[in-house]
């Protein structure tokens, strides 16, 4: 009878313990955290690319629309106080891509205008074309600031 009881008192000792070390937990941490750290910047340069290909879009069909307001009243639009905009203007019917706003500024030699694109959150970068009464204008300028 002893050594039976010998032998399930043995079985009680040699049974594993379920869960993780500490050294295990942090080794995986550690992990994780170089994973993170390379794919973070990854992910937000994709986002960015995405913003300037947008903007790029939109610039184009703001200056379409914007040309088809000068033909008709030979005059550039503006927006108010060449402020930023996020909803049409009077005469102008463009809405810009979600979390983008426009602007539409008179140019510096007073014959044209410049049409800009800008994300609403940053990084704050922008994509402008300028527009003039007989040309359509440069390509498109995108600058991150």
């Amino acid at each position: 009878m002893r050594l039976m009881y010998g032998s399930m008192h043995g079985m009680n000792r040699s049974r594993s313990r379920s869960g993780f070390t500490l050294l295990e937990l942090l080794i995986a941490l550690i992990i994780i955290s170089v994973v993170s750290a390379i794919a973070f910047p990854a992910f937000f340069g994709a986002v960015s690319a995405n913003d300037i290909t947008t903007m790029r879009t939109d610039v184009q069909r703001l200056q379409f629309q914007a040309r088809s307001y000068y033909d008709a009243h030979s005059v550039f639009p503006q927006t108010p106080g060449n402020g930023w905009v996020t909803a049409p203007i009077a005469g102008l019917d463009f809405r810009p891509s979600p979390g983008m706003e426009f602007s539409l500024e008179r140019s510096a030699d007073g014959q044209g205008v410049v049409v800009s694109i800008e994300p609403l959150a940053p990084p704050h970068q922008y994509c402008s074309r300028r527009l003039g009464t007989s040309d359509i204008g440069n390509g498109i300028e995108c600058v991150t600031q």
